[in-house]
């Protein structure tokens, strides 16, 4: 976190950090649509937030997608079988 923001860039990347977790918030609404422009948008845009407070949310976003888009296919194959 050495990179110092301009405060016109702060705002920027907080409502942008904002927006995407409202995107992933609403995934459960659009049956995961938004999370997948969300988790796209994290990939596109995490070279600009490297080395800002932003840098850990964005991170944090993409290894929470994953991590959820596993268990929802460990819970439809369990289905199966129990």
């Amino acid at each position: 976190m050495d990179q110092y923001l301009e405060p016109e860039k702060f705002k920027l990347w907080t409502r942008w950090t904002q927006g995407l977790y409202i995107m992933y918030g609403l995934a459960l609404l659009t049956f995961g649509l938004t999370a997948i422009v969300a988790v796209f948008i994290n990939y596109i845009k995490n070279h600009s937030v490297a080395g800002t407070i932003f840098e850990s949310h964005f991170q944090w976003q993409i290894r929470t997608f994953w991590v959820s888009l596993l268990g929802l296919i460990t819970g439809v194959v369990s289905l199966f079988f129990l």
